[in-house]
This record gives structure tokens, sequence and C-alpha cells, in this order.
């Protein structure tokens, strides 16, 4: 039987943040394709907050000589970034001591084996696996070099940093014997670039599922409040802070429809006023324990997601669909994947926004939870197929 490795940025769970849930999808298809036990999984986030916390060496020379090392490194990787530096670098998970657990942990699963990696920056793992025979899956959750809202068009050096990373990002994913996409655009992009490419599109599974499946039963009680809007998003992500901004930027100067009373929550998202500011209708929370996230979704009228940018997709629209939470999004999120019953896409224009948010607060739109099925039931199951073809190779 096969044994599969999978090695993710985050930790799989189902409560957190969207890259949470993508990983526990990752991992529950896993699991149901091959069984739990021909599965080991790897996060990187986990075995960093396993390690001791190393104090700054007391040598102000030697600190000063490692941060050169560490830019000369970065250099030699895209030697545009002497003029424009990117938030982006292959060799961003290639710690030391992470990279000799990955090894004793390769050399101690039976053959044949699979490796899935979510993000490129994983590529040190790439030569190990190859060394063991084992071949390589890239199921990354954005085209990292190009997630970048920093990016500015108008400065020819950033654009060309940012090219040299993506040419770096798609050697790596040449080197992998598949690559699932999360997203249609990074799907169609790769693909017209000769790279063989499929669609692995996100769907709420087990514990995540079943919750909002709870939530959907309880809106069907009457429980909804009139004119109580959520927006969702972790601003820690560059390309949703941007967007949020926007959005708050266009609340300071024109306000919310009448009725309307606007509740966002998300990390980091309760800093997009700066202090003392405040706009009549808006609650800026912050982080949302899961309970009263539940809670929320339960009242809410509408959930609005603006995305501006940005590569990926937007794990909420597949849940909220489920949990028969209307959803009024950016036109660019539809992009990424199968619109989503109960979801209304505007353009990036405040007055669409505007209008589109009035006529919500007047009326209660809830889908009906046999269209989110029939949504659902035709989306591919990529994994599953994928492994299930190279099991048969083996």
């Amino acid at each position: 039987m096969t044994h599969v490795i999978y090695v993710a940025r985050s930790i799989p769970s189902d409560i957190g943040h969207g890259g949470q849930h993508r990983a526990y999808q990752v991992l529950h298809d896993l699991e149901r394709t091959v069984g739990s036990c021909q599965v080991t999984v790897i996060s990187w986030r986990q075995w960093r907050q396993s390690q001791p916390v190393q104090a700054p060496h007391p040598n102000r020379l030697i600190r000063v000589a490692a941060r050169i090392r560490r830019r000369l490194a970065l250099c030699l990787e895209n030697p545009y970034k002497l003029l424009a530096n990117t938030f982006f670098t292959i060799g961003y998970f290639s710690t030391p001591g992470f990279l000799e657990d990955y090894e004793r942990i390769v050399r101690d699963t039976p053959s044949p084996a699979v490796c899935i990696i979510d993000d490129v920056r994983f590529a040190s793992l790439l030569p190990i696996n190859l060394r063991h025979g084992i071949s390589t899956i890239s199921c990354i959750q954005n085209l990292e070099s190009l997630d970048n809202s920093a990016l500015d068009h108008k400065r020819k050096w950033g654009i060309y940093t940012t090219a040299t990373d993506f040419a770096n990002e798609f050697r790596v994913l040449a080197q992998c014997v598949e690559r699932l996409f999360i997203s249609k655009v990074e799907t169609a992009l790769t693909s017209g670039l000769g790279l063989s490419a499929r669609y692995y599109p996100y769907l709420p599974v087990g514990a995540i599922r079943q919750c909002l499946e709870i939530i959907r039963r309880k809106r069907s009680r009457a429980n909804i409040e009139p004119g109580l809007f959520l927006m969702l998003g972790s601003a820690v992500h560059l390309t949703t802070r941007e967007s949020f901004a926007w959005f708050v930027r266009n609340l300071q100067s024109h306000g919310l429809p009448d009725g309307v009373r606007l509740i966002v929550g998300g990390e980091r998202t309760d800093r997009l006023l700066p202090p003392g500011s405040s706009v009549p209708g808006l609650e800026l929370r912050g982080w949302l324990e899961q309970d009263e996230l539940d809670r929320l979704l339960v009242q809410a009228q509408v959930v609005l997601a603006p995305q501006r940018s940005g590569f990926g997709a937007l794990t909420r629209l597949p849940e909220l669909s489920c949990a028969g939470v209307p959803v009024i999004a950016s036109r660019h999120s539809t992009y990424a994947i199968d619109p989503t019953p109960g979801l209304v896409a505007v353009e990036d224009d405040w007055g669409a926004w505007y209008a589109k948010m009035a006529e919500f607060a007047k009326n209660r739109i809830c889908a009906p939870l046999g269209d989110y099925n029939d949504w659902e039931a035709t989306q591919p199951r990529t994994l599953e197929e994928v492994l299930k073809r190279m099991l048969s190779e083996f």
C-alpha cells in the first residue's frame, strides 16, 4: 500500500483560517483515499512551535554577518532583489533542523511513497524525495510569488523582481509529477505555460461541513437579524488587507446604507481604522472565537467578501453557501471557482457595492440546501483521482 507524506504550511484544523481549512480538506481526502494509517502529516508551523526559542547571538558582528549571508542567498536566488525587495523566497521553509527531521521521517517511510506539498517554498524537500525515490505532488494554496499587493506596477525593477520570483516558483512546480490548484486561474495559467495542471476545488468536509449544516438549520428558524452584515477574512494576508482597507476607506467617506450594521471579523481586522477613528454602524472585532463566529453566521443577513486582487480562492465562499448565507463578493473572486449558490458578484465600484448592500438590507435571501448539494456534486474530486491513478501504476 502506498504511503503519503503530507507537508503543510499550516496545521490542518476545522477551526481556524482558510489555509487551515484547506489543509484539513486535503488531509480528509487523503485519509478517505488511502486510509489514515497510510498518511503522515508534517506541519511546518507545528514543527516551528515545538522548537526552543533561540536568543540572538551576543556578538553584534556575528549577527550582522548572518544578515549579510541571508541577503546574499536571496540575491543569488533572484539578483533583482538588489534593486527591489519582495516578500517571496523559495527557501523560506528551508530551516536546517526542519530538513533534517524531514529526512529522518522519509528514511523510516515504507516504499512506495508519495509526498504532497502545499507551498512551493518547501522546494528543499524535493531533492530529499528524489534521493529516496519519492514522487512529489504540489497542491499549493496560492501562487505565492504573484499574490503580492505590494507590487508597484509603475516600478520597473519591482516588476522584474516579481517576474523572477515567479520563474523560480514555476521551476519548482515543473519538478513535481502532478500540480493541483485550488483556483481555476492558477490552473489555466500553469497549463498555458506548458505544464499539466488540474483544478482541485475547496469543499467543506468532515467537522467543517457538519458545523455549516447546523448553522443552516438554525438560520431556517427565523433567527436572522435584519440589517446585520458580516465581513470575514484575515488582514494578515496582503491582498485581503488591501481589499478590506479599500472598503473601510469608502465607508469613512460615504457611510453604510440606512439600517445596516456591519461587523468585520478576522485576524488584525481590528486595525483597519486609525486609533480614535470610527464609522457609524461599523464594528471591527478582529479575531473571532468559533462560538462567536457561528452565532454571527446564524444571525447575519449577508456576508460581504471584497477581494479586488490576489491568487488562490476564498474558502469561505463554498462554506457560506453550504451554511445558506448569502454573499456579496468582488467579481475577481469568482474567477477562481465555479460560482456558488447564493453568491452575488459586483464590480469593484463603490456605487455598485453600496446599491447591492441597500438592496439586501430590504430582503431576506437564503439558498435552499439542495442548490448547494447540486453544486457540490458537480465539483471534481481531483486528489482522489490522481492518487488512485498513481496507486495503479506502482
